[in-house]
């Protein structure tokens, strides 16, 4: 196997170190890796946390078998270790199983008392939002639709847009996505996610010319490449900007293809200029645990933020 070499962010000597494991590699550190906050700063965490509810994981036809304990034990570890002040998660069941993985946070001393969930047209995987903060308010687009080949479709998870108020001066708007995955349809699912993409980017659009200076932070898993048209049109006319967040190890996938045996970046944090200038890069990354593996097919990804307006830089 090949190990590719890579320019460790702040480093000045190169190393080999591969995307996948095997590789020479020393054990991941976990969460001595996670940087401590400073009492003016606040995180932000995006985390797929692979079919968090009933599915048939049995292939018996009935989706009676809940997420594996060790697979929630080690999602559990990780949120432990990172503890978020925000987290936006994809890919839940129901809200069943929303309100499950709040309960068991609670029990793992992570209380996030301000709550939101989300249920788009699709019948799986649904979104939710859990804050430390108070939501000053809250848009659940789950009826924006738009017309693929004379049929009119809906935005298969909706967008979650919440105003976060951290404190008494300091607000940001998030949305958190889970765009069209790339499984088969006969719509073509490219378009698709084009589509929603083309919806989301207005929103952005909208929310900048009502306040150039919004505070806005796009997350989630937009199943696509950077480079693809959906996240394209995103970037180039949403006013937003790529964290291009990185592994303690300089690594940037966040998604694992097992049967593939590849590896991908399909997770993001998108950032307005006026969010952009609250950002504490050197504490901001894509979160490698020594969990990861059992928890999700995802890796979270976490932003660090001034908890209070910043000039431009």
């Amino acid at each position: 196997m090949k190990c590719h070499p890579w320019l460790l962010l702040g480093g000045v000597a190169l190393g080999l170190i591969a995307l996948t494991p095997g590789c020479g590699r020393k054990p991941d550190a976990g969460a001595s890796a996670i940087p401590r906050l400073d009492q003016d700063e606040f995180s932000v965490m995006s985390y797929n946390l692979y079919r968090f509810g009933y599915y048939d994981r049995d292939e018996d036809g009935q989706a009676d078998d809940f997420k594996p304990d060790e697979e929630v034990s080690a999602l559990l570890a990780i949120l432990k270790a990172t503890h978020p002040d925000v987290l936006a998660v994809q890919e839940l069941g129901d809200e069943a199983a929303f309100d499950r993985l709040i309960a068991l946070l609670k029990e793992e001393g992570l209380d996030y008392p301000y709550t939101q969930f989300i249920t788009g047209f699709t019948p799986h995987a649904k979104n939710g939002l859990l804050s430390r903060y108070p939501l000053a308010s809250v848009t659940l687009w789950t009826n924006l639709t738009y017309t693929v080949a004379d049929t009119e479709v809906g935005v298969s998870r909706g967008f979650l847009e919440a105003t976060i108020q951290v404190n008494e001066d300091y607000q940001f708007t998030l949305f958190n996505v889970h765009l069209k995955s790339k499984r088969f349809h006969e719509l073509g699912q490219t378009e698709m996610r084009r589509n929603e993409a083309r919806l989301l980017t207005q929103l952005l659009k909208d929310r900048l010319e009502e306040n150039p200076e919004a505070n806005l932070l796009v997350v989630g898993d937009m199943n696509d490449e950077i480079g693809s048209a959906p996240l394209r049109l995103i970037l180039e006319e949403g006013g937003v900007t790529d964290l291009l967040l990185r592994d303690y190890v300089g690594d940037i996938w966040t998604h694992e293809w097992t049967y593939r045996q590849s590896y991908s970046r399909i997770d993001y944090l998108f950032c307005s200029p006026g969010m952009l200038a609250e950002l504490v890069p050197e504490k901001s990354s894509v979160v490698r645990h020594p969990q990861n593996r059992k928890a999700s097919d995802h890796r979270p990804l976490l932003g660090v933020f001034k908890a209070s307006e910043q000039p431009r830089k």
